[in-house]
């Protein structure tokens, strides 16, 4: 019996095993097949790609010191994920509001009123896989270059009156035993913009009241918003913010005692169960 022998390799083969050359070919791959197919093919290309400045920062998981701040970019798989914290291209360049409780300020129906189950149905049908420790997109920069500081405004209807101004600095986390740098991940503007609001207001029972939301981006140049201003009755402040911080997360409350929406408070839990935010490295599919 003659012995098995290897079938001979081809030309192909031997080139992408040249580091250089693979590295190269992979930055002209799109985010998604890069994070999702690339890194099975084989340890060769998991250590590859994992070990690489270059495809780290196109992956969004390394900042890119080189970006343009002018002209920032906001990470493509993460609008795709969590739609409801991204500006959309047809809204031009207003910044939604959606409804976290039953009763806020927000009016009308769809996915304003009930965002949660028109923009986030993938996050409620998959919960494993979004709650994981090892899920990249809790790793991921929000957008290159990256940000320090989240904005935090809450005001209360029909008012506008404020409540709070300020900023959140991410905690430094810990990744596979070393620490990750503390610029904005995905968890940091989550963590507010699916917060409850509790208050104790005159003639009304201490408790969580009506509150909806929006995200606040800063602008790419040469962009204009229309349909209003972004901070309600407080617009200065709401462009100060976003134009210091690039991103401010707006909650605005009614005086109405009302709790989470049962969908917004299950996603809350699935995406935030976490809250020491120390996440492994060993599973990088998205």
């Amino acid at each position: 019996m003659s012995a098995i022998t290897r079938p001979p390799r081809s030309q192909t083969d031997n080139v992408v095993d040249i580091p250089e050359i693979l590295e190269a070919i992979l930055l002209h791959v799109d985010m998604r097949t890069l994070l999702v197919s690339a890194l099975r093919v084989s340890r060769f290309w998991y250590f590859l790609i994992a070990r690489s400045p270059q495809l780290q920062r196109r992956l969004f998981f390394r900042e890119d010191v080189a970006a343009e701040p002018a002209d920032p970019k906001t990470n493509p798989l993460l609008r795709e994920m969590f739609p409801f914290c991204f500006p959309r291209s047809h809204d031009d360049g207003c910044a939604r509001v959606y409804a976290k409780s039953e009763r806020c300020a927000t009016h009308g129906e769809g996915e304003y009123h009930n965002f949660a189950r028109r923009t986030a149905a993938h996050v409620l049908h998959n919960p494993v896989a979004f709650n994981r420790l090892q899920a990249s997109w809790r790793r991921m920069l929000v957008q290159q270059p990256p940000l320090k500081e989240v904005g935090d405004l809450v005001t209360m209807a029909p008012d506008q009156r404020v409540l709070a101004c300020r900023t959140r600095s991410p905690d430094v986390q810990i990744v596979a035993g070393r620490f990750l740098a503390p610029y904005v991940r995905m968890p940091d503007v989550l963590s507010l913009a699916l917060a409850p609001m509790d208050l104790s207001l005159p003639n009304m029972p201490e408790g969580p009241v009506a509150v909806s939301f929006r995200v606040l981006w800063r602008r790419r140049p040469g962009a204009v918003r229309t349909g209003g201003t972004q901070g309600g009755g407080h617009p200065d402040l709401a462009e100060r913010m976003v134009s210091d911080y690039g991103v401010v997360v707006h909650n605005i409350g009614t005086v109405k005692p009302s709790p989470l929406r049962k969908s917004v408070a299950r996603l809350r839990e699935i995406l935030l169960r976490h809250p020491d935010h120390i996440y492994a490295m060993n599973s990088p599919i998205f």
